[in-house]
């Protein structure tokens, strides 16, 4: 388990490019505002409380279960909501490297 200022993530498969994640967000806490230049993610909430945070206009309060893709390029964002839990749990399956991430706003001092 990689500890995060915003929770913590879990390499849970890893093969070549290919990785599946678990991602817990602590409620009230964010990751960073952030593009990748070739990594494509598909999220899904597993339990707990979220917002999705898509593009330039879109967020989704994030339904269990429910896929979420994230294409190369486009600026994305977890929040952990409080609604009577202390973390939401999300699945992130993704493809492509994560040393290609760009932070555009981080809480936690980590924009690039």
């Amino acid at each position: 388990m990689i500890r995060k200022p915003w929770g913590s993530e879990e390499i849970l498969f890893e093969c070549g490019q290919a990785r599946v994640k678990l991602l817990r967000v602590k409620s009230g806490k964010r990751t960073s505002l952030q593009i990748h230049k070739q990594k494509r993610e598909v999220m899904m909430l597993l339990s707990g409380d979220a917002i999705l945070e898509h593009g330039t206009f879109l967020n989704y309060v994030m339904e269990p279960g429910h896929l979420y893709q994230i294409t190369t390029g486009v600026k994305h964002r977890l929040t952990g909501k409080s609604m009577g839990t202390s973390e939401a749990v999300i699945l992130e399956m993704a493809y492509g490297s994560d040393s290609d991430i760009v932070r555009i706003d981080d809480d936690f001092g980590r924009a690039s």
